[in-house]
């Protein structure tokens, strides 16, 4: 059965929380590039990284072939660290690219113990572990 597409951005102490659930399609997808790219910008002048929590996020072979074509440019500047937390180690494989792109520290982790240890080892601290946990 699916589940319907949602997601959450915010900010909190330097590091924008992403959280990506449901059936992906192409509206959501658009909703969700548009409110990362204004959080993006608002953390303009300042360090930050990012947390995406993909758990329970799930995209169709379809969805991905035709998103693949698509050319997506995101104001990195000053970012620090991104960090996937995902439901297994292969989860938005398709997306890798980018990071390899961005050349910045990454982790792609099902743990969220080792994902708030590598937010913390690059400078950034998640105070509260239940935000990370239901972002």
């Amino acid at each position: 059965m699916k589940s319907p597409p949602n997601f959450n951005v915010s900010i909190r102490n330097g590091v924008i929380f992403v959280r990506l659930r449901g059936d992906w399609d192409v509206t959501t997808d658009f909703q969700y590039l548009s409110a990362l790219s204004s959080a993006m910008q608002s953390m303009r002048g300042n360090p930050w990284a990012i947390i995406v929590d993909m758990r329970g996020w799930h995209l169709s072979r379809q969805f991905i072939q035709n998103t693949q074509k698509a050319d997506i440019d995101l104001d990195r500047r000053n970012q620090k660290a991104e960090c996937w937390l995902v439901d297994h180690p292969n989860q938005a494989e398709h997306l890798i690219h980018h990071m390899a792109n961005a050349n910045l520290p990454f982790l792609r982790t099902t743990s969220v113990e080792k994902a708030v240890g590598f937010l913390s080892g690059h400078g950034f601290v998640v105070d509260n572990i239940v935000h990370l946990s239901h972002v």
